[in-house]
C-alpha cells in the first residue's frame, strides 16, 4: 500500500509540472507571435523613416540573443554556459518586454523603456536560475523553453535578413545579395545551435 501522503505529494508534483509545462508552451507561442509581429513591422521600414531607430534596436538586440545562444551551445564550462544563457535570455527579454509594454501603452516611449528593463530583468533572472549546475526537472523544463525562445530570436533574424536577400536578388544587387545570403545562413546555424542547448537541458 502506498501511503496517502506519498500519493498526495506525487499528485501535487505532477499537477505543478503540468502547470509549468502549460505556462512554458504559452510563453513559447507568445514569443513566436511577438517576434512575427515585430519582424513584419520592421520589414516595412526604410532607412530614414520615423521608426527606423526601433528597427535598429530590434535587430541589434536579436543579434545579441542569437550570437549568445550560439556561443552558449559550444560552452563546456558551466559558469560560461550559464553566463551566455543569461545574456541571450536578457536580450530576448528586452524584445518581449518592449512588445508587451508597447501594446499595453499604445507605443508610449516611457512605457517601452519600462518594458525593456522589466523584460531584461525577468528573463535574465529566470535563465540564471534555470542554467544553474544543479539539475532538477523544473530547471530543465525552463531551460528548454528559454532555449526555444532564444532560438526563435535567431530564426527571426534569419527570416528578416532572408527577406532582404530575396529583395537584393530581385534587384540584381549580386554583391549585397551574397552578403545577405551568408548572414542568413549564419543565423540559421545559430538557430540550429539553440537546439543543442535544448538537448543539453534534457
Amino acid at each position: 500500500m502506498i501511503p496517502a501522503r506519498s500519493q498526495r505529494s506525487r499528485s501535487t508534483f505532477w499537477i505543478a509540472n503540468a502547470i509549468l509545462i502549460a505556462g512554458l508552451c504559452f510563453a513559447t507561442l507568445f514569443t513566436f507571435h511577438a517576434l512575427s509581429v515585430l519582424m513584419f513591422a520592421a520589414l516595412g521600414q526604410m532607412p530614414g523613416s520615423p521608426h527606423w531607430s526601433k528597427v535598429v534596436f530590434l535587430v541589434g538586440v536579436l543579434v545579441i540573443a542569437s550570437i549568445a545562444v550560439c556561443w552558449q551551445s559550444f560552452a563546456v564550462r558551466q559558469p560560461l554556459y550559464r553566463c551566455l544563457g543569461t545574456v541571450s535570455s536578457t536580450a530576448s527579454g528586452a524584445v518581449l518586454g518592449t512588445f508587451v509594454a508597447g501594446r499595453a501603452s499604445g507605443e508610449q516611449i516611457a512605457w517601452a523603456v519600462v518594458g525593456v528593463v522589466g523584460g531584461c530583468l525577468a528573463l535574465g533572472v529566470i535563465a540564471f536560475w534555470a542554467y544553474d549546475a544543479r539539475r532538477s526537472k523544473s530547471r530543465q523544463l525552463v531551460g528548454r523553453a528559454i532555449a526555444v525562445i532564444n532560438g526563435l530570436c535567431a530564426y527571426t533574424v534569419a527570416f528578416g535578413v532572408g527577406a532582404w536577400f530575396l529583395a537584393a536578388l530581385a534587384a540584381s544587387a549580386w554583391i549585397l545579395a551574397s552578403i545577405l545570403g551568408i548572414v542568413t545562413l549564419l543565423f540559421l546555424f545559430a538557430t540550429r545551435r539553440a537546439l543543442t542547448v535544448f538537448n543539453r537541458c534534457l
